[in-house]
C-alpha cells in the first residue's frame, strides 16, 4: 500500500502567457500517465477557478505567484497532497512556509542536466576556437588567422559536481579532455577521471584549463568566488558560471578578463537578473553572457514529463522509495549541486 495519498486533481501552474503552450505540452505528456485524474492549466495571476480541490497536486516553476496559488487552500481541512517544482535544484523551496498537511515536496533534480552540459561545450568551444575574436575581426572586415588550442589533454573542473557536472564532463571526456569533479562528498561519478572534496578546490583551480561552476546558491556558497579565489585562475584558463548568480564575483571576473588574467568567461546566471544594462560584463568582448537560457530547450518540458512520470510511480502505484528519493525534498537537507 502506497504511503502517499492520490491527489484529487493535478495543476500545472504556467508562469506567464507565453509559457501557456510549454505547460499546454506537459498537460498532454502527463495526462496518460496520472488519467483519469483531471489534469488542469491555471495562469500565473495569483488566482484559479475554479479554486484548487482539496488534496490537489501542484506542478510550478516555484516563481512568487506559486506562493499565492498554495495559499489558495485553506489552512483547515486537506492541502495539498503533492507539489512539484521543475526547477532542477530545491534552492526556491527553502524560501516556502510548511504548508498543511505536510505534501510530498518533489524537484527536477537532473532535468537540464545534459542541456547545461551542451551550454558549457559551446562556451568552451567559443572560446578555445577564437570565435569571440574572429566575431570582432567579422565585424571590422579584417582577416587575421590564428593557431587555435585543442581541447584534448586540457584539464576540465567542475566545482559542484552533480548530475549537470556529470553530463558536462562526460561530454568534455569525448572531445579528449581530463576531468576533475569538486563536490561535498567527493564521491565517484559517471564522466570524471577524478573527485576530490571541497579542501582540493584552491589547487585544482591552479591546475584548471577550464573551471565550470555548477554550486546551488546558499549561505556557504554565496560570495564564495571572490577576487582572491579568481586570481587563483590560470592566465589562459577559461571559467563558465551556469548554476546560480551570487556565487562568483561578476566584476572581479570582468577585471580580470580586461587586465589579460583569464582568456575568457561564460555567464548565463547573475546575482540580479535580469543584467543591467550597465553590467561591466557586456562590455568585455571577452565574456560570453546568455540571458539565463543554458537549461531551456525544446526538451525541456519532455524531460519535465519523464520525470513527473517516475514521481507518480514511485509513489501512487508501485511504490519505490529508491526511485522517488532522488526528486524528494525534506526541509532539513542541503542543497543538492546541480
Amino acid at each position: 500500500m502506497t504511503p502517499f495519498a492520490r491527489p484529487s486533481e493535478l495543476l500545472l501552474l504556467s508562469p506567464r502567457a507565453e509559457t501557456d503552450e510549454a505547460f499546454g505540452e506537459l498537460a498532454r505528456r502527463i495526462w496518460p500517465v496520472v488519467a483519469p485524474l483531471p489534469v488542469r492549466l491555471i495562469h500565473g495571476n495569483g488566482s484559479t477557478d475554479p479554486p484548487p480541490e482539496p488534496g490537489a497536486a501542484l506542478v510550478t516553476g516555484g516563481r512568487p505567484e506559486a506562493l499565492e496559488v498554495l495559499g489558495s487552500i485553506p489552512r483547515e481541512g486537506e492541502g495539498w497532497r503533492w507539489v512539484h517544482l521543475t526547477a532542477s535544484g530545491p534552492d526556491p523551496l527553502h524560501e516556502w512556509p510548511i504548508l498543511p498537511g505536510r505534501p510530498l515536496i518533489t524537484y527536477s533534480r537532473g532535468v537540464n542536466a545534459r542541456s547545461i552540459a551542451e551550454w558549457a561545450l559551446g562556451a568552451i568551444l567559443h572560446f578555445r576556437r577564437d570565435f569571440d575574436r574572429y566575431l570582432h575581426q567579422a565585424a571590422e572586415g579584417r582577416w587575421e588567422r590564428r593557431w587555435a588550442r585543442e581541447l584534448a589533454g586540457s584539464r576540465l573542473v567542475v566545482v559542484g559536481a552533480g548530475s549537470a557536472g556529470s553530463e558536462v564532463a562526460l561530454l568534455a571526456r569525448a572531445f579528449g579532455m581530463e576531468t576533475v569533479g569538486i563536490s561535498r562528498s567527493g564521491r565517484e561519478l559517471p564522466g570524471f577521471d577524478r573527485v576530490g572534496t571541497a579542501d582540493e578546490l584552491d589547487p585544482a583551480l591552479e591546475k584548471a584549463d577550464v573551471t565550470v561552476v555548477l554550486l546551488p546558491l546558499t549561505e556557504r556558497t554565496r560570495g564564495s568566488f571572490g577576487e582572491a579565489r579568481i586570481r587563483r585562475l590560470r592566465a589562459d584558463g577559461l571559467l563558465l558560471v551556469a548554476s546560480r548568480g551570487g556565487i562568483v564575483d561578476e566584476k572581479a571576473v570582468a577585471e580580470a578578463v580586461r587586465e589579460g588574467r583569464l582568456r575568457g568567461a561564460a555567464f548565463d546566471v547573475f546575482a540580479e537578473e535580469p543584467l543591467a544594462p550597465d553590467s561591466p560584463l557586456w562590455r568585455e568582448p571577452g565574456v560570453l553572457v546568455t540571458p539565463h537560457v543554458a537549461g531551456t530547450t525544446d526538451r525541456f518540458m519532455a524531460h519535465t514529463a519523464e520525470i513527473l512520470e517516475t514521481i507518480w510511480r514511485a509513489a501512487y502505484e508501485a511504490p519505490d522509495s529508491g526511485a522517488l528519493a532522488p526528486f524528494k525534498y525534506e526541509a532539513a537537507q542541503p542543497p543538492v549541486e546541480s
